[in-house]
């Protein structure tokens, strides 16, 4: 009977690509440092935990707002975007793409086009490598406290410069460990500017 009740439950969390409020992260044994401090990284880069905020979905009109910058996990909307790079994708939705297993990697608006465009080939390249199957979200983030970014579920890489190294090491550790291993696109596509 428990075996049957869970099959259920995965298979409506596979029909409905989302499980409901009371998902949690897959354990990570890096969770309870809070920082990765074993490494380190070249562009002052640092990738520190952030405290799960949960996964509930809500719907708009409701205003969704975040106690840290850039969020890592909390509230989103209930649907997920198509993966790719966006002239802008706000974190209430971005946050449900991180669930699926994906991260984000975000920039300062006022940036060096070079880190800009180091995040971009970046994210060709890896998603050549991955047969175009990386799951990435590319986009503008106003307020960053850093020139660059990416974030996973539960963790933040932040540096003063592109570095393709340290972003390597913060996938390496964070990327796809997160609620729901999802890698279909989502419905979401505005702004979106393409897959390279």
């Amino acid at each position: 009977m428990i075996l049957r009740h869970l099959n259920i439950i995965l298979f409506s969390s596979l029909l409905w690509g989302c499980a409901d409020d009371t998902t949690t992260a897959v354990p990570d044994a890096e969770t309870d440092a809070g920082v990765d401090a074993d490494i380190m990284l070249a562009c002052d880069g640092v990738i520190a935990s952030q405290p799960l905020a949960g996964a509930n979905h809500v719907s708009e009109p409701t205003e969704i707002t975040y106690d840290v910058s850039p969020p890592a996990s909390g509230p989103h909307r209930p649907f997920w975007a198509r993966w790719g790079e966006y002239a802008v994708l706000p974190p209430q939705i971005y946050v449900h793409n991180l669930e699926h297993g994906g991260v984000a990697l975000l920039y300062r608006p006022d940036a060096p086009q070079a880190d800009i465009d180091g995040l971009r080939e970046f994210a060709k390249v890896r998603d050549s490598a991955d047969g175009g199957t990386f799951r990435w979200i590319l986009t503008p983030y106003d307020g960053l406290p850093t020139p660059v970014a990416a974030v996973a579920w539960g963790w933040v890489y932040e540096a003063s410069c592109f570095d393709a190294d340290g972003l390597n090491v913060f996938l390496s550790r964070h990327y796809r460990q997160a609620p729901e291993d999802i890698g279909s696109d989502g419905a979401f596509s505005d702004g979106f500017i393409g897959r390279l």
